[in-house]
């Protein structure tokens, strides 16, 4: 068949057409999600617990993809989102189902798989000093067998007025990230 002058072969019109819809479906979820305590009983149910971790996996592949391409603005929007949930459902929820954080960012290497998430709210590292709180964690796994390997916080402390005390997007991942680099090169670089 030929093809005249300004004619689209249909595999380019086709290809147009397909567009990344993942982060519109996490955010339409996630605005959805805002209700769910008005259609759950006060037990919070098995299902409950389980869609809230379905959510969350979600979530975090987003924020992973976003974060991996430099979008770290967009995948605070998401955290945003995320946090606005403990407000809407209240602490009640969180405290029966023992969520306490979520899943940011989940990095592989050829090394390591390291799995970065966000507490809700600050936790106490030591379980009788107020002092110091963990915001962050990093887990990180062994890339061939899973195993986990060690779990790293980013911390806030009065302790030492230096120690800052929060770190958004790309920071707080640069700095736990240089931060593992230092003391697990191989781990990470190998």
């Amino acid at each position: 068949m030929k093809k005249r002058a300004g004619e689209i072969p249909a595999t380019e019109l086709t290809n147009v057409c397909h567009e990344d819809n993942t982060l519109r479906e996490i955010t339409a979820k996630l605005e959805k999600a805002l209700c769910w305590t008005s259609k759950h009983d006060i037990s919070w149910s098995s299902e409950f617990s389980q869609s809230v971790n379905e959510l969350f996996a979600e979530a975090c592949e987003e924020m992973s993809r976003l974060a991996e391409g430099g979008d770290y603005g967009t995948a605070d929007e998401i955290v945003k989102m995320i946090l606005r949930l403990r407000t809407a459902w209240g602490s009640e929820a969180f405290e029966c189902l023992k969520i306490k954080s979520f899943p940011r960012e989940r990095i592989e290497t050829k090394n390591a798989i390291i799995l970065s998430g966000q507490y809700f709210k600050p936790q106490q590292f030591y379980e009788n000093d107020d002092r110091i709180f963990r915001l962050f964690f990093f887990e990180v796994m062994d890339a061939e067998t899973t195993e986990f390997v060690f779990k790293y916080y980013l911390e806030c402390s009065d302790i030492l007025p230096e120690v800052l005390c929060s770190l958004l997007g790309v920071f707080w991942w640069a700095f736990a990230n240089s931060e593992i680099r230092k003391k697990f090169p191989v781990i990470l670089d190998g």
